[in-house]
């Protein structure tokens, strides 16, 4: 361990500001992060949970605004939006969401920026949440510990300080508020609670706040990473620091194809991989044994549901779902879908076991081997150890934009305004934050 964390890991981070600062061969990945966000997030907020925070926090607090212009509702509520649907990308190497909590906080400060703000923002912002999970991975998760509300934290006020032009001392001021102010639990996700998202708009909210107390002269202590009471002493330090040969965090997230929980993913592919290789009637499945990692199982072998928050986290109901419909995507977790008794059937079929083999090559590989046993004895298996949206197995630009386009209309957008928005990111690359806050305006995009 460093001698002082607190001053590795902010002279880290800025290593990240000072190569995106040099280079704009980030305007691709950092564009493509946001157009990712903006999509799942205006998406989102049509979610009915989202809109029950909408109308109670201006209840809970006496303003919509704090002082500073920090709007509660609007950081709570980017944060639940941009991570409810389960589309919102992650990096696996500190088992985190990223963009939900770092673009959130951004997007809802403050803060006005331009295009080359942004990208040091954003890269940076990435790049504290992906440290900070390195370091506290796995032991944190096993602990309890939702790392996209701890670290998501972290990272979302060192976006918010970046975007402010904050110095070195501010910075440092800033992550030791949000070490102090970070918190989510993963018994949130329990039981079909609909909470697991709020933890993600409280994560987004306090990095505003910390951002905010990092720019004043309040005196803070010299490590409140490593300190003997410090973030990793409470909160574990099990896993380790990025290596310069691995790059920042932002080229090794993984974007999401399916609305449901990354543990799965190699499972899905690996179902749909098997239905195409033969063709078969779901009726005539005997037996269907998913061998993954141990991660992958606690919270996520679930094979009785009845809320879509289950569902999203059930490897189960998510492979049966995909040989029952031939499909997967948000129609998998409407009210129809979730009662479908073929699918629960299959469900019961289903069993999760650990293979001590893709334990072994986690988190770098979260793979799966999914075996379908059939009436007549026939066994057809596929593993898949980088699914869909892994850096080894990456999105294209063209495929992103084939799943944003329809997010992007599901929130309003016309057709026209929706290609405009993705060439404004993708091919411009110069939108600025207010033009992002446009967009998540229902006046505004009802202009489009």
């Amino acid at each position: 361990m460093k001698e002082n964390l607190l001053d590795w890991f902010v002279g880290h981070v800025l290593s990240a500001f000072e190569e995106a600062y040099r280079s704009e061969a980030w305007d691709g990945p950092v564009a493509m992060a946001l157009l990712d966000w903006l999509a799942i997030t205006m998406a989102g907020l049509s979610e009915s949970r989202c809109d029950t925070v909408d109308k109670i926090t201006p209840v809970v607090f006496d303003a919509r605004l704090l002082p500073g212009g920090i709007c509660v509702s609007k950081a709570i509520l980017y944060g639940m939006a941009s991570h409810c649907l389960e589309l919102d990308d992650g990096y696996r190497a500190g088992g985190v969401h990223v963009g939900a909590p770092v673009i959130s906080a951004l997007v809802a400060s403050d803060v006005n920026a331009d295009w080359p703000t942004i990208r040091q923002a954003v890269l940076c912002g990435y790049e504290a949440t992906g440290t900070i999970a390195r370091l506290m991975q796995p032991g944190h998760k096993r602990r309890g510990f939702h790392a996209t509300g701890t670290c998501g934290c972290i990272g979302g006020a060192v976006a918010v300080a970046i975007a402010a032009g904050q110095s070195v001392n501010e910075i440092k001021r800033t992550v030791s508020a949000a070490a102090s102010m970070a918190s989510g639990l993963l018994e949130m996700q329990e039981d079909g609670s609909q909470m697991k998202a709020l933890t993600v708009g409280n994560a987004a909210l306090n990095g505003i706040v910390a951002a905010a107390v990092g720019g004043g002269n309040l005196r803070f202590p010299a490590d409140a990473l490593g300190g003997p009471r410090g973030l990793f002493s409470c909160m574990d330090a099990s896993g380790s620091a990025p290596t310069d040969a691995e790059g920042f965090c932002l080229a090794n997230v993984y974007r999401k194809l399916y609305p449901s929980c990354r543990h799965g993913h190699s499972a899905i592919d690996a179902a749909f991989a098997i239905q195409k290789s033969r063709g078969f009637d779901p009726n005539d499945i005997k037996d269907i044994e998913i061998a993954t990692y141990k991660d992958a199982i606690l919270g996520h072998n679930l094979v009785d549901i009845s809320t879509d928050s289950q569902a999203k986290m059930s490897t189960p109901y998510c492979v049966a779902s995909v040989f029952v419909r031939g499909s997967f995507g948000l129609d998998s977790f409407d009210e129809a879908a979730l009662r479908d008794p073929m699918v629960h059937g299959l469900m019961q079929k289903t069993h999760v076991v650990e293979a001590k083999e893709l334990s072994e090559l986690a988190p770098q590989k979260r793979g799966a081997r999914v075996t379908v046993t059939l009436g007549d004895g026939t066994r057809l298996a596929k593993e898949i150890l980088d699914p869909k949206g892994e850096p080894e197995n990456p999105l294209s630009a063209e495929e992103l934009v084939d799943k944003c386009a329809p997010l992007l209309m599901r929130s309003g957008l016309s057709d026209k305004a929706t290609q405009k928005c993705i060439e404004k990111l993708l091919v411009s690359c110069q939108c600025s934050l207010q033009e992002l806050r446009s967009y998540l305006t229902l006046e505004e995009r009802n202009k489009r």
